[in-house]
């Protein structure tokens, strides 16, 4: 299939590119701040985990994509990237819902993500 070089194209292309990072780039903060409210790891080292999956994405990425353009087109690559980011969007309640329906009592050791205050009768801990 000859693929059509025109300005008209170019600015198309351009602009998906841009959707393409304005969408995703809204994704980071809300997994940095997943990471500073969970309590399964230390903060730090799932700060380090979100960031050192994302240097992969962007160096692993571009290789996976030129395979798969290989394998079934650049089309198909591209229709790939887009079901993609679409599970992004149908993710994206899931990746809040925990953090909104936290109740006080479900809180470990009676103190809550921000909270000041500490229960007595829980060891002190520092994660991070």
């Amino acid at each position: 299939m000859p693929s059509a070089d025109t300005p008209a194209t170019r600015l198309a292309t351009r602009l998906g590119f841009l959707a393409i990072g304005l969408g995703a780039s809204n994704v980071v903060p809300i997994l940095f701040r997943r990471a500073g409210s969970q309590h399964v790891m230390p903060v730090g080292l799932a700060v380090s985990a979100i960031t050192t999956i994302g240097y992969a994405g962007a160096l692993v990425g571009p290789a996976v994509i030129g395979v798969v353009a290989k394998a079934v087109g650049r089309r198909g690559a591209f229709v790939l990237l887009a079901v993609l980011f679409s599970c992004i969007t149908l993710l994206a309640r899931s990746a809040t819902r925990d953090e909104r329906e936290t109740k006080p009592s479900q809180s470990l050791g009676g103190q809550r993500v921000g909270d000041t205050t500490h229960d007595a009768s829980a060891p002190l801990s520092r994660s991070g």
